[in-house]
């Protein structure tokens, strides 16, 4: 079997029942990977633990520097350089290091510091990004097949480690879905 900690949420520890089903998803240096498994006994003593079943098929993917997954992800544009900014976006791809950010009129220009807010959902867990990032290019779309046709790649910037984690886990489980076609 394999040994985990219990999982916490809000500093509690989660009831698990033996016999619940999981997809676990774990990360490593550039590796993501994933797999089917079951809880084969909870335990509390001598800390809380759980013994899974050994996983029949792992899927893994090694994760490139930059690695983008597709997504649709709206966000809120708060400040630009130092001033408050209220304007909406869409995140089509995301990576560990920035993203695409198209809105419906221009919101910053190549080099500006901008300011977005999103929710990224990992294993059914909601987390709130706030994010800074700076403005690497803007491009505009002109085939007038979309409503958010300014552009923006962005970089993100000095990311706390209580947002990184969160992003981390959801851009390796996109991408680490969107290779196996899910």
């Amino acid at each position: 079997s394999i040994l985990v900690t219990t999982p916490k949420e809000d500093g509690k520890y989660l009831l698990i029942r033996e016999g619940q089903a999981f997809v676990l998803r774990a990360f490593s240096g550039k590796n993501a990977y994933a797999f089917a498994t079951q809880v084969l006994k909870s335990t509390s003593t001598p800390y809380p633990y759980l013994h899974l079943a050994y996983p029949r098929e792992v899927r893994s993917l090694v994760v490139r520097k930059g690695a983008r997954a597709s997504v649709n992800l709206v966000c809120a544009i708060t400040r630009c350089d130092d001033r408050p900014t209220q304007a909406a976006g869409v995140l089509l791809n995301i990576s560990v290091g920035g993203a695409l950010l198209a809105t419906k009129t221009p919101v910053a220009e190549k080099d500006q510091r901008l300011q977005i807010k999103f929710k990224v959902k990992v294993n059914g867990i909601e987390a709130f990004l706030e994010i800074d990032a700076i403005v690497r290019i803007v491009n505009i779309d002109r085939s007038g097949e979309t409503s958010t046709p300014f552009q923006h790649g962005i970089q993100f910037a000095d990311v706390p480690p209580e947002q990184s984690v969160p992003l981390l886990a959801f851009v390796y489980q996109e991408l680490l879905a969107q290779s196996h076609g899910h």
